[in-house]
């Protein structure tokens, strides 16, 4: 059998010839079986029994061929009219790398004595296959002045590839804060200056072709708000939305909303009514007269302190009297109060008091006074009250009138309807 054959096939090539020539004893044609066998070990010894080893294809005339499970689909014999190859050749197509090793032919002559060796050959396939990387650095790095970072690269492929460094378009060169380390696998930048930054490119070659990927180390920045929240007047009861945006190196900053400096899922009766929008807008829906404060955006990508803007709501609504109580008591022979409960934004425009369905200015009447929140102040409270039967508040914004009767009993107390 001699010293064998090699055979070179690139991975994934459509066809490669594993040759064995046939020779039938004194030139006559009789019954014979080939049989092909792969080495379990590229340390058999050339002419050891391969016995121990699975045949993966059997062949024998008027029986469909034996092929093993890896195989089946990818080889068969040769076709009998070629002039290239030995009658007991194998054609093996889609070619991976697991198929490279020593294959043994035999062929074995049914009309011989079982002691006598079949004639056949040795084929050693090498398969080539072209780099690939296994391992690759991210396609952005971000870093500190002063850190170190190590870069690396692993590349598969027959031959073994051969892995380069560069820099933009230069080959690097070892100084002493960067160097290449490992057989090319790692590269290693320390005491990382501004200088340091741009792309990385890692190369693997070998003769079946080059693979290359590149790396951009970038100095890391803070997050910073780019467009804050705007002050907001919104009408109770309609929707109100904070628009915050910002960036940083790198981007992916987290960022949250207070309320007068508290995080706004920490604020009783406003949880349930915002949401944080994909964009990252802060959303109150409905607004409440309560939500008037300040809002604040905040964002960080962990590097130095956060950053914050803020925007204030103020939140309108029309006047209305929310306290009106059944009864009210004024003190007999004192100063007494009548009050309107007013509550309004933006501030009432006035107020107009009524007696007895009549209009009237407190001002101008005795031993009476309007006060600076709408309220009626009464010097002494049995002077007036035989006068004082029935009273209207009239307070009036920009949204709305509300109107507000009391009645006066003799009992010197002041009833509400």
């Amino acid at each position: 059998m001699g010293r064998g054959k090699h055979v070179t096939a690139l991975v994934g090539r459509k066809s490669v010839i594993l040759d064995c020539p046939l020779d039938f004893p004194d030139g006559q044609p009789v019954p014979y079986v080939i049989e092909w066998k792969k080495q379990a070990s590229s340390r058999t010894l050339i002419g050891q029994s391969t016995n121990s080893n699975t045949p993966l294809y059997i062949w024998y005339d008027g029986y469909p061929p034996h092929v093993a499970d890896p195989y089946k689909g990818r080889v068969k014999r040769v076709d009998l009219s070629s002039k290239h190859y030995g009658m007991a050749s194998l054609n093996m197509t889609n070619v991976t790398e697991s198929d490279a090793g020593w294959y043994e032919c035999v062929v074995h002559f049914l009309d011989r004595s079982p002691a006598v060796l079949g004639n056949g050959t040795w084929v050693h396939l090498d398969v080539h296959a072209p780099p690939r990387l296994v391992r690759k650095p991210p396609a952005n790095i971000f870093v500190n002045l002063g850190d170190s970072e190590i870069l690396a690269c692993v590349a598969q492929g027959t031959p073994e590839p051969v892995i380069k460094w560069y820099k933009e378009d230069k080959r690097i060169q070892d100084t002493e804060t960067v160097a290449v380390k490992n057989d090319g696998t790692e590269l290693r930048i320390t005491r990382i200056s501004e200088a340091d930054t741009g792309d990385y490119i890692c190369v693997a070659e070998n003769t079946e072709g080059s693979v290359h990927s590149t790396t951009k180390v970038i100095l890391a920045g803070g997050a910073v708000i780019t467009s804050g929240p705007a002050n907001l007047t919104r009408m109770e009861a309609t929707q109100a939305v904070f628009t915050c945006e910002g960036r940083a190196l790198p981007a992916n900053f987290t960022m949250r909303w207070l309320r007068d400096d508290i995080p706004v899922e920490q604020h009783s009766g406003l949880e349930r009514r915002f949401h944080i929008s994909n964009n990252g807008s802060l959303v109150i829906d409905p607004v409440a007269a309560e939500d008037s404060g300040m809002f604040t955006c905040e964002v960080s990508n962990g590097i130095g302190a956060p950053k914050r803007a803020s925007g204030f709501l103020e939140v309108e609504y029309a006047a209305h009297v929310p306290y009106t109580p059944s009864m009210q008591y004024l003190p007999a022979g004192l100063q007494g109060v009548i009050r309107c409960h007013i509550k309004s934004n933006p501030p009432i425009q006035f107020i107009k008091w009524y007696k007895n369905k009549r209009e009237f200015d407190p001002k101008v009447e005795p031993g009476l006074r309007l006060l600076m929140n709408g309220s009626i102040l009464i010097d002494t409270v049995s002077a007036v009250l035989a006068i004082m039967m029935l009273f209207d508040c009239l307070v009036i914004n920009d949204h709305r009138t509300c109107d507000v009767r009391m009645h006066l009993t003799s009992n010197s107390s002041l009833h509400f309807e």
